[in-house]
């Protein structure tokens, strides 16, 4: 968390315009408390304010996941900026996790793209998300995953009409409000709030993309086996989104959908065809390969 508030800090936006809410899990026990407290008082005084909000655990209606976490904390700023008198519509929320390192100019690319654009409370604002932080101390198969998910983000941005959101991105306050925040009932919150934005707008709901990256952490733990444990663990809840499939289709194909059926067909059909590509891609480069290379002998 310490080396995030510092690459907030050497943002080029002006730090009294930046409220952080530091969101952090009652399950994490006491050394999350002292750690949180510790952030709050070494560099609170940057920041237009600082505050440390905790998550209860065993809240009902809620698994397990980063969705109960930030709703939480987004009802709570929500009270804050009440009793502040800031309007939800001069309030962007961009959601980071502690190994993100935003480019320096990130929050004037958002404030800018969120200043030009009419129906801004409609659209959410995308990064490109980068696993390079601590690139060279992985192991070298989780630096090829870690590459390959990086080239896949840098593509997606170039597709807005299919790009979604990923990881960190921001979203009006006003919007976020409305929408009663997150999903506190999926562990994939960050697409699935895709999903939920745009059935909550009737369809007029857009994600833009903004071509500077957050910087993340490729996957390691102690040891090579812990690692590739938990490279595993961290492809398998990405494909927890496929639970999107059923959440989607039951609004596409619901007779009493508000949104229009051919461009919303047209999204079911790449949610499902990534998440079976998916599930399928390594017998297809395996299979596909040696075929091909058969076909060719």
């Amino acid at each position: 968390m310490s080396l995030l508030l510092k690459s907030v800090l050497d943002t080029t936006y002006d730090k009294k315009r930046l409220i952080v809410v530091f969101a952090y899990e009652e399950r994490g026990g006491v050394d999350i408390d002292t750690t949180a407290k510790i952030l709050k008082k070494k560099y609170g005084k940057y920041f237009h304010s600082f505050h440390i909000v905790k998550h209860p655990k065993d809240l009902p209606n809620e698994v397990v996941g980063k969705g109960g976490n930030i709703t939480y904390a987004g009802k709570w700023l929500e009270q804050y900026l009440q009793q502040e008198e800031i309007a939800f519509s001069d309030v962007i929320v961009t959601t980071m996790d502690c190994d993100n390192k935003p480019h320096k100019y990130y929050f004037d690319y958002v404030t800018y793209e969120y200043i030009t654009h009419e129906d801004r409370k409609h659209l959410s604002f995308q990064p490109i998300c980068l696993f390079t932080n601590n690139i060279w101390d992985v192991p070298a198969p989780m630096r090829v995953v870690a590459t390959g998910n990086s080239f896949w983000n840098i593509i997606s941005s170039m597709r807005p009409y299919s790009l979604r959101n990923f990881a960190s991105h921001s979203q009006p306050m006003n919007a976020l409000v409305e929408m009663n925040f997150w999903s506190t009932r999926t562990i994939v919150e960050d697409g699935h709030q895709y999903w939920r934005s745009y059935f909550y707008f009737d369809g007029n709901y857009e994600v833009v993309p903004i071509f500077v990256p957050i910087y993340q952490d490729a996957v390691l733990s102690n040891g090579y086996k812990k690692t590739l444990k938990a490279q595993f663990i961290q492809l398998r809840r990405w494909s927890y989104g496929a639970s999107d499939v059923a959440y989607v289709g039951n609004n596409v194909f619901n007779k009493n959908r508000t949104v229009k059926f051919w461009p919303s067909l047209a999204r079911f059909i790449r949610l499902l065809d990534g998440h079976v590509t998916q599930a399928c891609i390594a017998l297809i480069v395996a299979l596909g390969g040696w075929a091909s290379a058969c076909a060719e002998w």
